[in-house]
């Protein structure tokens, strides 16, 4: 059932259906721009909620919130209430969402849901979880009851005759003993034959006479004068690098001691 107050008379009325069943009201204002932007939420849930009329809702604008007999307290806009056969049972005080509010007035719901029992609603929960969840428990027993061994049946006891008792049977006569078998005769030794003399060893070779070691060659030696022309054009080579590398360093040292006396004017 959907209830909109807009006149003392309606809120008369609306007061005197509050006692009976679950009811969830909205208190609203049309200043208000929270209430407006709420709105399309809120017409979301009264659709739902008048095709299973599981719980009721209602509207009550702010001028006609006094002209109610039980005279809610109504602090701000929007507030939305939950009322049990005419008692206040929860306010709503979370996102203002049409899946909250609807979540909201299905836990608090008491009365009208032992009424309707056999509603939509109840069906698709029934059809989307519970059959499932018998399915799967019967499939599980079953295969429990396939691996589980059945008791085994006693089986009946055959019935033994007796047999006939066996006679002892007869002693076999002693055979004759064995006489023992003759010696063979030793052979004659066989004899023995010369001992194979030892093979001519073969005498070592001469030893052949060393040679006479050759003597090392005699390495000629340079002569005294290339070697003494050779130091000197080395020697002047040296000296005249090392000149060069004086002449170099005296330069950058001029040049460092120009930058130091700069240096020393600036500062």
């Amino acid at each position: 059932m959907y209830v909109k107050v807009s006149s003392p008379n309606e809120a008369s009325n609306l007061s005197n259906l509050l006692k009976d069943g679950d009811w969830m009201v909205l208190y609203y204002a049309d200043w208000c721009g929270h209430c407006q932007t709420m709105k399309p939420e809120w017409q979301k849930v009264v659709n739902k909620m008048k095709t299973t009329n599981i719980v009721n809702v209602a509207e009550v604008e702010s001028n006609h919130i006094n002209s109610l007999i039980n005279k809610p307290q109504v602090n701000g806009f929007p507030t939305i209430k939950m009322y049990n056969s005419g008692i206040e049972k929860a306010n709503f005080e979370e996102e203002r969402v049409a899946d909250k509010m609807e979540k909201f007035a299905m836990s608090n719901a008491t009365h009208s849901m032992k009424k309707h029992k056999s509603l939509p609603m109840v069906k698709k929960i029934s059809h989307n979880y519970i059959n499932p969840m018998r399915k799967i428990v019967k499939s599980i027993l079953s295969r429990k009851s396939k691996t589980m061994k059945k008791p085994q049946q006693a089986k009946p006891m055959k019935q033994i005759i007796p047999s006939k008792p066996r006679m002892p049977s007869k002693r076999k006569t002693p055979t004759k003993p064995r006489m023992p078998s003759k010696r063979k005769t030793p052979t004659k030794r066989k004899t023995p034959t010369k001992p194979r003399m030892p093979s001519k060893r073969k005498m070592p070779s001469k030893r052949k006479t060393p040679t006479k070691p050759r003597m090392p060659s005699k390495r000629r030696m340079p002569s005294k004068t290339k070697s003494k022309k050779s130091f000197r054009n080395s020697t002047k080579d040296v000296y005249s690098q090392l000149i060069k590398s004086f002449n170099r360093i005296g330069k950058e040292a001029k040049k460092d001691s120009k930058l130091l006396k700069n240096a020393v004017e600036i500062i």
